[in-house]
């Protein structure tokens, strides 16, 4: 799903010689490096930094500037949502994509209301990090499908339609 977000708030598709600004903050090692790797195989991208806490966090994207946020919304020192909800105040250009494990439609809209222009699971491929990355940074929103239609079932039924089971 893919919306435009604020006008004007949108930049040149990313280019080798223009790249998105990404970094990431992921509480694990493993998974931080690896999507890294993965987001570097597109050179499109390119990752300015890395945290696992937040306040590595803060001082990384202070110093780094980058166009867009991979954000863990559980770090060990504290709540990303936060984290987020914080910076976004502070750095309003920064767009945030939240990578997180959980598909409960709650988490989803925990982080919309936060202020993430994303929301992703983390069992993606490459291709569907990079993707979003991407539409983000052009001003665009990105949530993972799954846990989509448990958000809009109650909206499709407070209309008074009647629907039928599929």
């Amino acid at each position: 799903m893919s919306n435009p977000t604020r006008a004007g708030a949108t930049r040149p598709p990313p280019s080798r010689h223009n790249p998105v600004r990404v970094a990431l903050v992921e509480e694990d090692y493993i998974v931080r490096h690896a999507l890294a790797d993965l987001l570097e195989c597109d050179r499109t991208i390119a990752i300015v930094g890395a945290a696992g806490t937040v306040a590595a966090a803060r001082a990384l994207l202070s110093a780094v500037r980058p166009e867009v946020v991979i954000l863990d919304p559980h770090l060990p020192d504290g709540d990303g949502l936060e984290l987020c909800r914080v910076l976004r105040a502070e750095h309003p250009a920064i767009r945030w994509l939240i990578l997180s494990a959980d598909i409960a439609p709650e988490a989803m809209l925990a982080a919309i209301h936060a202020g993430a222009a994303g929301y992703m699971v983390k069992d993606l491929t490459e291709l569907d990090v990079a993707g979003a990355v991407k539409a983000i940074a052009t001003g665009h929103s990105r949530l993972d499908r799954r846990p989509v239609p448990s958000l809009t079932h109650p909206l499709r039924h407070h209309d008074g339609a009647h629907h039928s089971p599929a």
